[in-house]
């Protein structure tokens, strides 16, 4: 397992932050942020990727999240199916979302809003595919300056320097 420490995680979503906030202001181009809140949701949260990919705004009520379902992909070209998730919770886990996260995520959903066809069941991250999430980590991380890391080893930062 390789991971960031919490001072290279901050150096890494720094970058990715500013990326965000260059393509909104030169193109009005939105997609980044879906990045940087993803990155932010594993790194506070632990939560896997595919558990992410398909959080819905619906699924958060008050301070928590409520994760039922995960995104599974079935091919190159991001087909995917949505699956239920199996636990002995009724097939639910629920977890807390720390303050930083939450500023974080509202902020977001005010972006969002913005879109023609927002509702409550809009995907948070919800430009996002399997595929392309790699690609862009490598990107941020070297003009980071910092070591690649793998997108599974990001929901162990928080389990190794919890937030």
């Amino acid at each position: 397992m390789n991971i960031y420490t919490p001072e290279e995680f901050k150096k890494f979503i720094t970058a990715v932050k500013e990326i965000a906030e260059e393509k909104e202001k030169t193109n009005n181009d939105l997609s980044e942020w879906d990045y940087y809140v993803f990155l932010n949701i594993s790194f506070y949260t632990g939560l896997y990727k595919s558990e992410i990919l398909d959080l819905q705004w619906s699924d958060i009520d008050g301070s928590c999240l409520t994760i039922s379902h995960r995104i599974s992909y079935r091919s190159k070209e991001d087909d995917f199916t949505r699956i239920p998730r199996r636990s002995l919770s009724a097939g639910k886990k629920t977890v807390q979302v720390p303050l930083p996260l939450m500023e974080i995520l509202e902020e977001h959903k005010q972006r969002q809003q913005l879109l023609n066809n927002f509702n409550e069941d809009f995907r948070i991250c919800n430009n996002l595919s399997d595929i392309k999430l790699q690609k862009r980590i490598d990107l941020y991380s070297s003009l980071a300056g910092l070591k690649r890391i793998r997108i599974h080893d990001f929901s162990k930062i928080n389990k190794k320097y919890p937030a």
